[in-house]
């Protein structure tokens, strides 16, 4: 790299950014819960504060696959960190956890582009969850979970709400390559503007039918993190001709082989 001219340097950089910033075409965040209450520390006051810090929460499963070996209470933070351990002989892509009244899937598939995110057996992770209404009483829940050879267990209401999520993140990724793969038969130099002048479509229908709930919530988050990656190519662009021609050159046909490899797991 130290024999890379300025300017050649530059553009390199950007594109050493850009794979860093890889994992935002799925993004770093949950999926969307399927309930979303606020918290219930700092509304009800220091007796509901203080009996959460004392309170021992129940603690259910309904897979043998998915075990909380650790939980830790930070109540002044408002939040719950669990300790979760993978006690079957596959390797986990996917898992419902619920909070109180509310559960948040968690896709190892598309939060990180990495196999070594996924939940391998034996294996650990913490999850970071705010202290939800209804947790005195419902406490938490491993609900169920999705493995690498594509089977499942637990509560099979929660494996189809991953499952629906999945195919909704599956359409995005659909769309998103439909967009790449006409980008690169284009001439090189109408690739800028061809990026500028992208529109993304705002469908939330399927054969005229509405999209079931966690379909529509897949393929939202999907097209919100590749529209933000594709707002990135767009301001790389407007940096000149040598930043746009590496974008052009090697992380478009990097992402485009990404986005392959990411639907094919799902």
């Amino acid at each position: 790299m130290k024999n890379y001219k300025l300017l050649r340097l530059s553009g390199f950089l950007l594109l050493v950014i850009f794979m860093i910033g890889l994992p935002l075409f799925l993004g770093n965040t949950k999926p969307t819960a399927k309930i979303s209450p606020k918290p219930i520390v700092g509304q009800e006051g220091k007796e509901r504060l203080e009996h959460l810090r004392n309170l021992t929460l129940k603690v259910q499963t309904k897979t043998p696959a998915l075990k909380v070996v650790n939980l830790e209470k930070d109540v002044d933070n408002e939040v719950i960190k669990i300790t979760l351990k993978n006690k079957s002989d596959k390797v986990i892509t996917a898992y419902d956890i619920q909070v109180g009244i509310g559960t948040v899937i968690s896709d190892l598939i598309t939060e990180e582009l990495s196999e070594n995110n996924l939940l391998y057996p034996g294996g650990e992770c913490i999850e970071t969850y705010e202290l939800q209404t209804g947790i005195e009483t419902k406490g938490i829940s491993v609900l169920a979970v999705l493995f690498q050879d594509k089977t499942s267990d637990g509560d099979p209401v929660y494996i189809k709400d991953m499952q629906d999520y999945r195919l909704g993140v599956k359409m995005g990724i659909a769309e998103s390559l439909n967009f790449f793969k006409e980008i690169q038969q284009l001439p090189k130099a109408s690739i800028p503007e061809a990026f500028i002048n992208h529109q993304q479509s705002k469908s939330l229908m399927q054969n005229g039918q509405e999209l079931p709930h966690f379909v529509k919530v897949g393929l939202q988050d999907t097209r919100g993190r590749i529209e933000h990656n594709i707002a990135r190519f767009q301001r790389g662009f407007q940096k000149g001709p040598n930043i746009g021609s590496e974008i052009i050159n090697h992380f478009i046909p990097t992402y485009v082989q990404l986005l392959e490899k990411t639907i094919l797991k799902l």
